[in-house]
């Protein structure tokens, strides 16, 4: 998780929970079992953010995509949207990391994943692009 994630208030607005400011605060929504929005404003907001546009799912709904996809070692999956590298860290852990390419459209988001994989020991390919055109390049791989 990013050392600021986003609390919705019940005005509507969504405020920051820094973990250097507040960790006991930050490491429970870390953990919470809702979603966690990880980013607003396409991570230009600066106090108050308006919109998210990036968040981590709620472990619960993970749990259901992941069994739905019937993993097992040796598939290849292609994830659209790494957001944190979570979800493509546990794709790894069970298919490996060879078999799983994620993309992500926002550029700072996609490096940071990029960086907590490998840090993790999940090098999995991460490409920054636009999912809706798929991932031509990773045919035959």
């Amino acid at each position: 998780m990013p050392d600021t994630v986003w609390v919705r208030r019940p005005d509507g607005w969504a405020v920051p929970v820094r973990r250097g400011e507040d960790p006991d605060a930050w490491e429970k929504e870390c953990r919470s079992e809702e979603s966690v929005i990880t980013q607003v404003d396409d991570g230009q907001a600066a106090g108050k953010g308006v919109w998210p546009t990036s968040s981590s799912s709620a472990p619960r709904i993970m749990a259901v995509m992941l069994d739905a996809l019937d993993l097992r070692p040796g598939l290849r999956v292609l994830e659209i949207g790494t957001g944190t590298g979570y979800n493509a860290a546990v794709l790894a852990h069970i298919i490996g990391a060879d078999n799983v390419t994620t993309v992500e459209i926002d550029r700072d988001l996609g490096e940071r994943a990029r960086g907590v994989l490998r840090g993790a020991g999940y090098p999995v390919e991460v490409v920054i692009g636009d999912g809706r055109v798929g991932c031509w390049w990773c045919r035959g791989r």
